[in-house]
Order: C-alpha cells, then structure tokens, then sequence
C-alpha cells in the first residue's frame, strides 16, 4: 500500500491532548518486518527515521510539525504498522530526593490515603519566611535533617542548658512538619522551607508544667512565630480545662495573628485532652493508614480536624529515624500545612488559614463536622489548590482572510499569569493539528508569580478557499486550570467593506 505525506487537515486522536515533541512520531512495525526493513520502507515514502530503538522494535520518526497525527493516521491504513503514536512529553512529579520518603505514607501512599503532599509541592514547597515554634521536649540540634532548620529557641526547664532532646518526642515531631527536603538524606518535612524554633518544656521523663507552656507560647508568638506546635497535654483531661495561664497565652497568641495547633490526646476517649479543647487552638485527632481513626485517638466536640498520626516515621536524637504513633505525629501535619499555607501567601489571618485547613479536608464519617474526624483528614493539596489564582487571556476568535484582503489582525498575544511563588509549567496543544496556525515561540513554557508567560497564536492563508476550525487548549500547572479557545478561519476570494456614513441631525 502506498503512503504519502498528509497534506490536509490532520486527524487528531484524544491523545494529543497531552504535549508531545512536536515533528515526532513513534512507530512500531509488526513482528514479521525488521527495523531495517521499515526504515527503507519510511524513507521511500519521505519520512527520515530519527532513531531506532534496541529495544522494542521502536522507530522515533521525523514528520512535519502539525502533521503529526494525519501521518500516523495514513501509517495505520497499512497493514504492517502495529502501532504510530505520538512522542509524548513527560515531566517529574515533585517528589523529593530524600532516601527515606517511600517509608513516609502519611505524605504519599501509593493507591491509598495520605494528605497529598507531592501534590501540594506541585504548586509549592515552602520557603524560610514562616517559623513553626516546637513547644516540645526539645531538639537534637546537630541532626542532619534539622540543623540547617533551627532559629534561636528557649530551654524552660533549665535555661542553663542547651536544648537537647533526651526524651526523643521533640525531634520526632519537629522531622514531620519541617525537615530539611530534598536534601538527598533521611525524611521531607511536609514544609520545605519553614524554620523551627525550638521550645523545650518537657524534661528527660516527657514531664513538664502548664505554666512553662504558658510561657513558651508567649514567647514563641514574641519571637516572631507564626505556628505553633503543641504535641503535648494533660493526660485524661476534658474541658473545662481551667489552665487560666493557658488560657491568657492562647489568647495572646490570637491577638498577635498566630496560629496554635495541639494533639486531641492518646486516651481513646470522647473528650479531647487539655490544652487541645481550647477554642482558641486546632485540635487535631489521629487517623491510620486506611483511613480510620487511630484506636488511641481522643474525639469528641472539640475535635476539629485529623491528620495522620499512625506509624509516622521521621527523625530522633542521634542523628536517625524511626517510626512513632500517636496523636503527637498527627499535629505537626498540621502545623506543617499551615506553614506551607502561609508562605504561600503571607496575606492571610490566622483565622482565615485556620478555615482553609478545615474546609479543605477530606471529609471522613458522617457528612460534614463530626466528633470523630472533626472536618475531616488535611489535604495539602486542596488547601493551597483554594489559593491559587491562574488565568491566561486566550479568547474564541473569527479570522477573515481574502486573496488581497485581511479583516481583523491575523494573530493572538496570549498571556499567562499566575500568583504561584515558584515556577510552574504550561503547555498549549492544538487539535486537531492544523497547518494554518502557528504557536510562537514555543508551545511550552513556566510561569510563577514573578515572571509571566506569553504566546502568540497567528494564522496564515491556507492552500484552498474554506472555513477551517481548530481549539488550542492551555494547561497550566498540571490541570490548575485548563482553557481551550476555538480559532475559525474563514478564507474566502474577496472580502467586501461596508462603509455607513453616519447622519448627523441638526
């Protein structure tokens, strides 16, 4: 069967709504024709192979760009084509380099629930303007995942010593919200960039006192924190909590525009623990890896929202990791995510970051608020998704071309604009594929907050006297927003002006 280039206007298959390389197919020939043989047989039809695989038998094809699927199209009228397709362009997803990150499932469990982190770092990963303060047992200043993390904190239990965690709790927790990321070692914090300030209140024993608490939050919020971690409580407690010093600290921390986030408590009760059944603080529950409330995990009224808190592995004094369970690992999910959410746009009140986190979660149980999720389990990517603001200026547009005459500009400056701090990706397609319409200067780019992207669209006369339709659609930033436009060009002899004077009435 002969072949010859396409021509006319090319059949587009639902593929090529994905980008791929443009004036590139790959072919595959069936098993009873050598690659050799397919290439003679290529070139005699003027295609020029670019490459032949080793393996698979796969021929990478030149074509002329746009014509990409009318070429295939006629490929597949032969009998001995197996397959032609596009070569499609792929990118990597935004998972960190951190050589513990697969034993993280709270961030990202293959084929269950996690809080969508890579998803998350798609659009964001952080950055050093947002300090967490651990109010904690301390933390192992020279561990490698953390030490390049730490600001100035306070040892409330013996200012004359240094804030080294013995107890192990601190350091743990500080590795869930903000570990040093993609660094090649150990875990990813699920905040890349947020600093921590660490606040030792919990001696060797994991004892301490609701005044020293008091006071590490007042002066966390002094000192510049805009969340503050609290995976500690009053074992066996319910409100009213009393706690008055803890009360006026919450109530400080409020009134500076800082947001508290504290563990629901490990008793398996209904009733969250104090200092977690304040108003004024997140409480946060503890959910397993299938989803369900930890057995361990209080509830009740004042549980506002949930977060992994089962089996959570990140770092502990010495310079390691390790696996620990409880309410304690949920809550700084939290406060990582608030930290993420607020250097993303540094705008935002402590209430308003506070209502992204609840609204955005995952609604488990019954439907809505319920004493055992609370609003439900975080999702990172949700919640910065709710703030991202992506917008590109491509219109419909009707193009009139005659012999001697052109009606309206014969192109489209299209722009496309963003809020989103680092650079994301956009990719225009055009289907189906059309040779009367250029993509200038290229049909991918990036676009961030600082730096906008722009394309033109132009038409040109076509071989032969007709109406000709095509869409371009723009992706931009994997689906933060898709737009697809129509482009009819209407090529005809003679365009004809009219001209109507206007009556003027005296």
């Amino acid at each position: 069967m002969s072949l010859s280039l396409a021509q006319g206007s090319p059949i587009a298959p639902k593929s090529s709504e994905l980008p791929f390389v443009p004036g590139e197919i790959i072919i595959k020939f069936k098993g009873n024709v050598t690659n050799m043989a397919a290439q003679r047989s290529l070139k005699a039809i003027g295609l020029r192979t670019l490459e032949a695989s080793s393996y698979g038998q796969l021929l990478r094809v030149q074509v002329s760009p746009g014509h990409e699927a009318a070429t295939m199209a006629d490929l597949l009228k032969r009998g001995d084509v197996e397959f032609a397709t596009y070569n499609h362009r792929i990118q990597a997803m935004r998972d960190p380099n951190d050589t513990n990150y697969n034993w993280q499932w709270s961030l990202n469990q293959p084929n269950g629930p996690d809080i969508n982190a890579p998803e998350a770092w798609d659009i964001f990963t952080g950055n050093s303007d947002v300090i967490i303060a651990m109010v904690d047992s301390g933390i192992d200043f020279n561990h490698p995942d953390l030490k390049d993390k730490l600001v100035a904190g306070y040892n409330f239990i013996d200012p004359s010593q240094p804030l080294y965690d013995n107890y192990s709790h601190g350091t743990h927790v500080a590795g869930i919200a903000a570990a040093s990321s993609n660094n090649g070692i150990g875990v990813a914090g699920v905040s890349w960039g947020a600093k921590i300030m660490p606040l030792k209140v919990l001696d060797d024993n994991g004892s301490g006192s609701s005044y020293n608490l008091a006071q590490a939050v007042f002066y966390a919020v002094d000192h510049g924190a805009k969340v503050i971690n609290i995976s500690i409580g009053q074992k066996g407690s319910k409100w009213p909590c009393g706690m008055d010093e803890v009360q006026n600290a919450f109530d400080y921390a409020v009134s500076k525009g800082a947001l508290t986030v504290v563990a629901s408590g490990n008793d398996g009760q209904d009733g969250v623990n104090c200092p977690g059944a304040f108003d004024e603080v997140i409480a946060v529950g503890a959910t397993t890896a299938s989803d369900l409330l930890a057995s361990f995990s209080n509830y009740g009224e004042r549980l506002d929202v949930v977060a992994p808190g089962s089996s959570i592995y990140s770092t502990i004094p010495g310079s390691g990791y390790s696996y620990k369970s409880g309410t304690s690992m949920a809550t700084p999910h939290v406060s990582g995510l608030a930290a993420l959410i607020w250097s993303f746009d540094p705008t935002l009140s402590n209430s308003e970051v506070r209502k992204i986190i609840e609204s955005t979660s995952d609604d488990l149980g019954t439907i809505g608020w319920d004493q055992r999720y609370g609003w439900g389990r975080i999702n990172a990517e949700r919640a910065l998704r709710s703030l991202v603001k992506v917008s590109t200026s491509i219109t419909n547009s009707d193009y009139y071309i005659g012999d001697n005459t052109v009606i309206s500009p014969t192109y489209q400056v299209v722009t496309v604009t963003t809020n989103i701090p680092q650079s994301i990706t956009w990719t225009v397609t055009v289907s189906p594929t059309v040779t009367w319409l250029e993509v200038a200067p290229d049909k991918s780019g990036t676009v961030s907050a600082a730096s906008p992207g722009s394309i033109t669209l132009k038409v040109t006369r076509p071989i032969t006297y007709g109406i000709y339709t095509t869409t371009v659609t723009i992706n931009i930033g994997n689906k933060l927003q898709v737009v697809r436009a129509k482009i009819d060009l209407h090529y005809v002899p003679h365009i004809y002006q009219l001209y109507i004077p206007l009556a003027t009435k005296y």
